[in-house]
């Protein structure tokens, strides 16, 4: 285990290596369980007082998400030990899901946008990429998990419309298993993808792009 870790840092903290795909992170930092925050695998970290201020957007935008997740977390713990799916239940998975359907999906269509084009270019450029023919870039996991979790979440969410829609006490016992377990796993896919962002591609983005660039980025936001 200790070897892994030390090869795990060696290589880039988003999969620099050739022969990986966007569900195969590695035994220790799968979706399922995700690195400590506050421990990144590599020195790359940029406090956030010294971001430029489009990246403290960015993570001011996933510290709103995290607040929303917590919540949504403590949600999914009662329903698994009161199996209640109405009253406040029913409205706080409804409001979790409007905001990761609206907040989330916005917030990466934006990175998508202004920010992953240029440093995915830049990363080409400076090395950060894989050695297969086709260069893999930490850009190409993130949009890809993007897209893990548009589709996680929308599993998800259906799931749970579908278990107001069955009657038999049984069916819906079976489909609220399926949703706490899609929930969950939506959850810790979101947390691992903000870490990737907030302690490793931003800090990489503060790195090789430039002030000038960064200012773009900021205007384009707006």
């Amino acid at each position: 285990m200790k070897d892994e870790n030390i090869h795990l840092q060696q290589i880039d903290p988003v999969k620099k290596q050739a022969e990986v795909s966007a569900l195969d992170r590695g035994s220790q930092y799968s979706p399922l369980s995700p690195p400590d925050a506050l421990t990144p695998p590599s020195n790359v970290k940029v406090l956030y007082d010294n971001l430029h201020p489009y990246l403290k957007l960015l993570v001011d935008d996933h510290n709103r998400l995290k607040i929303e997740m917590e919540k949504f977390q403590l949600v999914l713990l009662d329903l698994s030990a009161s199996r209640d799916v109405l009253g406040k239940n029913a409205q706080a998975v409804k409001s979790f899901f409007d905001i990761f359907m609206t907040e989330f999906i916005q917030h990466n269509q934006q990175e998508e946008k202004i920010l992953f084009p240029i440093l995915a270019k830049r990363f080409l450029e400076v090395g950060e990429h894989s050695k297969a023919a086709r260069p893999i870039t930490p850009i190409d996991i993130l949009k890809n998990e993007h897209i893990e979790a548009m589709q996680v979440g929308a599993e998800a969410r259906c799931t749970w419309a579908l278990i107001h829609q069955i009657i038999d006490p049984s069916s819906q016992t079976i489909l609220l298993g399926n949703f706490l377990r899609k929930s969950h796993t939506l959850l810790e896919m979101m947390r691992l993808h903000i870490f990737r962002e907030d302690d490793i591609v931003f800090s990489l983005a503060q790195k090789h792009l430039t002030p000038g660039q960064l200012d773009e980025m900021l205007e384009s936001s707006k």
